[in-house]
Parts: structure tokens; C-alpha cells; sequence
């Protein structure tokens, strides 16, 4: 085509190198846009990084700027507050709240 665009007679686009790169970074299926400009989509290891933020669904990390929640590890740490679930110990700008060994 004159426009550099690809045209497909129903069997997609295929690559022995298994990758497609677009000059202008986006994809679009049926509508649905996936733009990669310098952030990266993964599926394989169940993971999804946008803009340096991660976010992980089988491994259950979900990472948003400097603050971030891990489920695994039974931590949420919002602005610099942090909450433990599995430790028993949530902890709100400094002052604890214990809760596996009755303190509160």
C-alpha cells in the first residue's frame, strides 16, 4: 500500500522472528488500542508494566508510582503508610496497631 499500512487476505501477519514493530507504537484490535511507547505489555508471566508502573496478576503485585501493594507478602504500603495483613501489624504514620498478639 502507498500509505504503509498492511493489508491481509484473512491469515494475519506472521513473522519468523515472532515480532511486529510499528513505527507509530500502537496496535489496534476490533477497536481496542494497545500503545507501547516505551511501556510494555506481558502475558506470558502473567505481568503488565505501564509507564514503569507493574502490575502482576498471577504473581499478585500490583506496583502504582512510589507506593505499592503486595498481596503475597501481606503488605500494602500506601504514601508512604504501611498496612501488613499477614504480619498482624498495621502501622498509620508511624503509630502501630498489633493485632496477632492482642496490642493494640
Amino acid at each position: 500500500m502507498n500509505d504503509g499500512g498492511i493489508e491481509s487476505n484473512g491469515d494475519g501477519i506472521k513473522s519468523n522472528k515472532g515480532g511486529v514493530k510499528l513505527n507509530d507504537g500502537v496496535i489496534k484490535l476490533n477497536g481496542d488500542g494497545i500503545t507501547l511507547n516505551g511501556g510494555v505489555i506481558k502475558s506470558n508471566d502473567g505481568g503488565i508494566k505501564l509507564n514503569g508502573d507493574v502490575i502482576k496478576l498471577n504473581g499478585e503485585v500490583i506496583k502504582l508510582h512510589d507506593g505499592f501493594i503486595t498481596l503475597n507478602g501481606g503488605v500494602i504500603k500506601p504514601n508512604g503508610e504501611v498496612i501488613k495483613l499477614n504480619g498482624g501489624v498495621i502501622k498509620l504514620n508511624g503509630d502501630g496497631i498489633i493485632l496477632n498478639d492482642g496490642g493494640v
